[in-house]
């Protein structure tokens, strides 16, 4: 076996201090396209405690909670047994309110009730909102919506009311900074498994950005702002009259607003596309979007149909207990960038290898791995301590004979000797690597978070978030070399 590794320096901070505050201050973030539940939930808590049980059936929730749930209701909505609440230093929630049994059906939201674009509203405004996205096209319509005069519609008015605000994004995501400076120090202290997502998580906005900046600035365009004659008003190219008021291209206020409708429509909204029904879109399900996440297969159950939404309860509950859902099964980084918080030991998540590994590669030897489809994607799984199947192919492309290392991808075992020894003799200088920038960044967050706390907390939560992700990344490769490289 190779040698025994060296003691890494683990950090002093607990990660689980900045994971209780990161998913904090995400409150109830929501993803879109793969919807996923949360690991919150407060049945452990409850177990013994019968004053927890008498407090939670009277729990009287925000009137602004209140309104909202009255309103969804109104529009056809069905509630059972449980109800919004703000959980103290959590955001808000769903709670149980009385005994729930599982498969209990806990929400209904049927397709009259969802907010969406309706048709008229994506043939009738500039020409590329029909190409664009169908998330650019939700944001887009909630965007008009919130910009009405002289106020905005009802639903949008209620909606808006419970939805997390700008700052409560600000507070939690790295790709949205104070200043272009700000998200260049998040960005050079992120692991690197957290940069892929961000990447293209930036470039599906802006592209996004493109595709409706046309809606907002159109020259001559017809608006409700007719005058009495019913002639188009006529306005300087690049400005548009949008719900009664001018707007232009370079007027930052639709774009911040745009951004943060966007965001919106990526951390709370649902894919409707039911059996049968050819063309999928991005909706908003009132209510049903209260739900907090937890890693995947340990939540309440959601299922999609020609009727809409249902939200049925996986086991029994009982009064205060929290009711969460899954987002899907997304790692650490991924939730990290998309709604501003990560999990404590979720067996959803992995520790990519990819900078460490393809960097001790040739371009050959990535060429031939390309070839067959297993170029990058590497990881250590933090839960079951063992590395991923693509990791154990990379690694033997480079130490195996040609029919080895094939036999090896179609069986997933060695054609001779086990050659695990060799693999992980291979991997030790990238994991040592991996371990001395983890320590390094753990270091260098320390310090930066000193320097900013009193003056910027929002920016120093989000450093807090990375360094909680960095000591998660520091303490599973330290598990794991101390069970490979032990003697």
């Amino acid at each position: 076996m190779p040698p025994k590794k060296r003691q890494l320096k683990t950090s002093s901070t607990s990660p689980s201090e900045y994971e209780s505050d990161s998913s904090s201050r995400a409150k109830d973030l929501k993803r879109s396209r793969n919807r996923k539940t949360s690991d919150h939930s407060t049945s452990e808590n409850t177990e013994n405690d019968e004053s927890n049980d008498n407090d939670a059936t009277t729990l009287d929730p925000d009137p602004k909670h209140k309104l909202y749930t009255e309103w969804a209701t109104s529009t056809g909505i069905t509630i059972s047994s449980i109800a919004p609440i703000t959980l103290s230093g959590r955001g808000t929630g769903l709670l149980a309110t009385t005994p729930i049994r599982a498969n209990q059906k806990l929400i209904s939201v049927p397709p009259t009730s969802m907010l969406k674009p309706p048709t008229s509203f994506l043939t009738s405004q500039h020409p590329s909102l029909k190409s664009a996205s169908p998330q650019a096209q939700l944001a887009a319509y909630l965007t008009l919506a919130a910009r009405e005069s002289p106020a905005p519609p009802v639903w949008y008015q209620r909606s808006e009311s419970v939805w997390p605000s700008f700052d409560d994004f600000r507070s939690c995501m790295i790709a949205l900074g104070d200043d272009a400076r700000e998200v260049e120090v998040l960005k050079r202290n992120a692991p690197p498994g957290v940069l892929r997502p961000l990447e293209r998580l930036e470039q599906d906005l802006e592209r996004d950005l493109r595709d409706v900046a046309g809606l907002f600035s159109v020259a001559a365009t017809e608006t409700q702002g007719r005058d009495g004659s019913g002639v188009k008003n006529e306005k300087e190219h690049g400005e548009q009259e949008v719900n009664g008021k001018v707007t232009s291209s370079s007027d930052p206020e639709w774009k911040q607003s745009f951004v943060y409708h966007w965001i919106l429509v990526n951390t709370r909204s649902f894919h409707w596309k039911p059996h049968g029904v050819r063309e999928g879109s991005m909706v908003m399900c009132p209510f049903l979007d209260y739900m907090n996440h937890c890693p995947n297969g340990q939540g309440c159950t959601v299922t999609v149909s020609t009727h809409g939404y249902e939200l049925t309860a996986n086991k029994d509950y009982k009064p205060g207990d929290e009711i969460l859902a899954t987002y899907g099964a997304h790692p650490n980084d991924k939730l990290l960038v998309h709604y501003g918080f990560i999990l404590p030991d979720s067996p959803d998540d992995e520790i990519r290898l990819d900078h460490v590994i393809l960097s001790r590669m040739t371009e050959s030897q990535q060429s031939t791995l390309q070839d067959v489809g297993f170029l990058g994607g590497y990881a250590l799984d933090p839960t079951t301590n063992e590395l991923c199947f693509k990791t154990q192919v990379a690694i033997r492309s480079v130490l195996l004979t040609a029919n080895e290392w094939e036999h090896y991808m179609g069986s997933g075992e060695d054609l001779a000797s086990d050659k695990e020894g060799e693999v992980y003799a291979w991997l030790r200088p990238a994991l040592d690597e991996y371990a001395a920038q983890a320590e390094s960044a753990i270091e260098r967050l320390v310090s930066l978070r000193k320097d900013v706390k009193s003056s910027n907390t929002a920016f120093e939560s989000k450093l807090a978030l990375l360094q909680a992700r960095w000591v998660q990344i520091q303490q599973a490769l330290e598990r794991f070399m101390s069970q490979s490289y032990a003697d």
